[in-house]
């Protein structure tokens, strides 16, 4: 189990867990709910051992034994807490994130066809930032992975990706970075710091905090 926490300026505690261990290990000490037991029943093994490593983060993060619950629009909580959570996973890694501020992160594969996916999810003008840089794959994972997040901050599922949310255009680079994010739907307006960076080469990890 080899857990990672991330130092950052951000007022969040945010860590990686490497999966290594089957759904049966990970399980093992979750205080685990009907509907979390429902739902992960309902998986294939790997994605299964992945949501428990995301659960044991969340409880790491934390320092608190609770189920994890969802409202109404499928956003993680923990009961009768103060935190605010959010986790992702993607092959064999799972990030999670918690704040008193809401939150949210994505951890997601540098693929090629990330850029044939995007310009539905991105603006016209979000799109142009991404085509003249040089490493046009990892810029555009950054732009999905930072809306995918937004979305998981406001956690409603009405949102448009185009329409409602909106990333901060920004010049890529290699080493991470740090961009603004809004949410912008009806009377709700919420800014988000967000942070990224390469995590073993060809993950690309995203996590925002709600500006107050």
């Amino acid at each position: 189990m080899p857990f990672v926490p991330f130092q950052t300026s951000l007022p969040i505690e945010m860590a990686l867990w490497h999966i290594t261990e089957d759904a049966t290990e990970l399980a093992d000490g979750l205080p685990l709910g009907g509907q979390e037991l429902a739902d992960l029943s309902g998986m294939l093994p790997i994605r299964r051992a992945a949501s428990l490593a995301a659960r044991r983060l969340v409880q790491r993060l934390t320092g608190e034994v609770l189920p994890c619950c969802k409202n109404d629009f499928g956003k993680p909580f923990l009961p009768n807490s103060t935190w605010q959570i959010s986790y992702s996973h993607s092959a064999n890694y799972a990030a999670a994130i918690a704040s008193k501020l809401l939150v949210g992160i994505d951890i997601q594969r540098i693929l090629p066809k990330v850029t044939r996916i995007v310009p539905r999810l991105l603006t016209d003008k979000e799109v142009a930032c991404i085509l003249p840089n040089f490493y046009t794959d990892a810029h555009a994972t950054v732009f999905w992975s930072a809306k995918e997040c937004l979305y998981k901050g406001y956690g409603k599922r009405e949102l448009d990706f185009r329409a409602h949310i909106s990333v901060q255009p920004f010049a890529y680079n290699p080493e991470g970075g740090t961009l603004l994010g809004q949410v912008n739907i009806g009377e709700v307006l919420q800014t988000y710091q967000l942070q990224y960076q390469v995590w073993e080469t060809d993950y690309m990890l995203v996590y925002a905090v709600l500006i107050p």
